[in-house]
């Protein structure tokens, strides 16, 4: 005789189990999100360290040279100058996302200084952006990895694309310090023979932010056979964090 009982005992047991390996199928991928997540957090965010009060000083050395010209008289002349980045509060942009606003302030002793201007950050998305004079700039793309490139000017169209990029190393850049696990990011290089050239990267830490910052021009110009060169270096290392 059949034991109906039975039968139905042993539907439900089967009907239990496929329910237990549905939900371990659920946790391994929630796991599985939660882990990928995480790794987008160590790639990226540990460069940023924007938060209200947060005081930077970098001192910015001026290489001004001036090559087979006669004005001043040819030769290459250093001056230094300090400035103060001091993130004051928080602000809301048109769309309502939340910013900081940064002031500037620059001294030539340390001692006094005199506010000059002052820009705006967010950490939106996969962006780390910089506001200044209306003009937005994606300083970094997440996830942090050599070679990864993005277009800085995005929202700018009038400027066009700037291809920034991460790079393992440049010749132009010197910074006083060196420190572990720095990104270099590439917004500018262009070096021609006779015309102007430009130059411009930055160097970024984890719990540190922005280290370090190089902008090279050099026009150079050929003069019925005479070659003459003019531009700077600005070399602005960050001496100061708090």
């Amino acid at each position: 005789m059949i034991d109906f009982y039975v039968i139905e005992w042993y539907f439900c047991k089967i009907k239990m189990r496929n329910v237990l390996f549905l939900g371990l199928i659920i946790c391994l991928a929630f796991a599985a999100c939660k882990k990928e997540t995480e790794t987008y957090t160590l790639k990226g965010g540990e460069y940023v360290t924007d938060k209200v009060g947060r005081i930077k000083i970098y001192r910015v050395d001026s290489v001004v040279f001036n090559i087979n010209t006669t004005f001043p008289e040819p030769g290459t002349y250093t001056s230094t100058h300090y400035e103060k980045h001091q993130i004051t509060h928080i602000e809301k942009d048109s769309s309502g996302k939340p910013y900081f606003y940064t002031l500037v302030s620059i001294s030539t002793d340390q001692k006094f200084y005199f506010d000059a201007y002052a820009y705006k950050t967010q950490l939106y998305n996969f962006n780390y952006e910089k506001v200044l004079n209306n003009v937005r700039t994606i300083l970094l793309n997440f996830p942090v990895e050599t070679n990864r490139s993005w277009d800085g000017n995005l929202y700018n169209s009038a400027k066009g694309a700037s291809k920034f990029k991460y790079v393992e190393n440049d010749e132009f850049v010197k910074p006083d310090k060196q420190y572990d696990n720095q990104i270099i990011i590439k917004q500018q290089k262009d070096i021609l023979p006779i015309t102007e050239s430009n130059a411009y990267f930055e160097v970024y830490a984890p719990q540190k932010g922005l280290v370090y910052s190089l902008k090279y021009y050099n026009d150079k110009q050929n003069n019925g056979g005479a070659l003459s060169e003019s531009g700077y270096y600005l070399h602005s290392n960050l001496i100061y964090f708090e």
